[in-house]
């Protein structure tokens, strides 16, 4: 707590490192604001992820064409400024977003030091009649909220984690590493089925588990190629959310449903039907737009899954969840807890295929 009385203007010390920040920001120059960073500097994301100075720098350099301030004020108490501002920042290529930011100066020497950052994202307010809302509008901000274009069009992403499998009952087996590589297609007319390049990977105590790929005509596995396409019942049973990406593409279509409660929080509910007729039902949660479920028929059954605990790295807009639940027919099946995430590398095409004999019987 800072004691009273306390200044209300900021110290122009910080109000030009303010400036200095954003300056190199927008030249993409880290190395010009690094005598501002203290050397234990702690910065929280939107998501509440800690980062260090290291990260704090490397953010700065990922090309900004816009970052400006507003709503700039604070509070001083000797050695020690308090700042609150409003930060609207663009990444080329993508949306623009807002934050609210909270920031901890400390005067050292003639120098003020940022020492700590703490921020929360700002998403456009709801019109004041809200049922009016329509499930364009609800899906555009949820685009917003998962990382604007960058979300919507990723080239590339690949997520690593583990899974717990609870097909069996309330003891889990645990696998890990899993990993998931997905090289995105430029248009998806059948949400349903496999397209683009898909591989996921998965190990239990060392030894590979699943191996399942999709290198855009023929599904693999284990044992290498199958007589399978993209309409495998493994896809058929898992793909869905990848719709949310193209729903507003011609040839899909959206309805707005009745509003209901995800893990205890008000959610919008959009269907979503793709040009082959077939459809998915996402949830995004009022409050902050996070898409959170997404519900679709299956071969098996009712596929539910439920979205959480999203995070976020530095430089980058992406927002992932770490964690997702995956119902079938109401009975808990798998549970995914993602550590990390790559978006728009260039995955190699082998990555996508699995030849005969390259995981031998004897070392599963």
């Amino acid at each position: 707590m800072l004691a009273a009385p306390l200044a209300a203007e900021v110290p122009a010390g910080v109000t030009a490192a303010l400036d200095t920040i954003r300056a190199a920001a927008l030249a993409g120059s880290a190395e010009a604001a690094a005598p501002l960073f203290a050397p234990d500097l702690v910065l929280v994301s939107q998501s509440g992820k800690a980062y260090d100075r290291a990260a704090a720098l490397a953010d700065l350099g990922n090309g900004f064409t816009a970052y400006d301030n507003s709503e700039v004020g604070g509070r001083v108490d000797g050695d020690t400024a308090v700042v609150s501002l409003l930060n609207h920042r663009q990444r080329k290529g993508m949306d623009t977003a807002s934050f609210r930011v909270l920031q901890t100066w400390k005067q050292r020497g003639n120098n003020w030091l940022l020492v700590a950052q703490g921020s929360s994202a700002v998403v456009p307010p709801l019109p004041a009649n809200d049922t009016a809302l329509t499930p364009q509008a609800i899906i555009e901000r949820a685009y917003a909220a998962a990382g604007g274009d960058l979300y919507r069009y990723p080239r590339s992403y690949h997520l690593s984690g583990f899974y717990l499998d609870y097909k069996n009952g309330p003891v889990p087996v645990e696998y890990k590493p899993y990993d998931l590589y997905r090289i995105q297609p430029k248009d998806h007319p059948r949400g349903r089925v496999a397209d683009g390049k898909i591989r996921v990977s998965a190990y239990r105590n060392g030894k590979p588990t699943m191996q399942i790929a999709f290198d855009g005509e023929k599904t693999y596995g284990l044992d290498g190629p199958t007589s399978e396409g993209a309409d495998a019942p493994f896809w058929r049973t898992t793909m869905g959310f990848g719709m949310i990406r193209f729903a507003l593409s011609p040839g899909y279509t959206t309805k707005r449903l009745a509003d209901d409660m995800v893990d205890g929080k008000p959610a919008y509910n959009v269907r979503v039907t793709d040009p082959a007729g077939e459809s998915a039902v996402f949830s995004v949660r009022i409050v902050d737009a996070r898409l959170v479920r997404v519900q679709f028929a299956t071969p098996r059954g009712l596929h539910d899954r439920i979205f959480s605990e999203f995070f976020t790295k530095p430089g980058s807009p992406w927002v992932q969840p770490g964690r997702i639940r995956s119902f079938i027919n109401g009975e808990k099946e798998a549970e995914f807890t993602y550590s990390d995430f790559t978006i728009g590398a260039k995955l190699p095409d082998d990555l996508f295929v699995v030849n005969a004999g390259q995981f031998p019987k004897d070392k599963r």
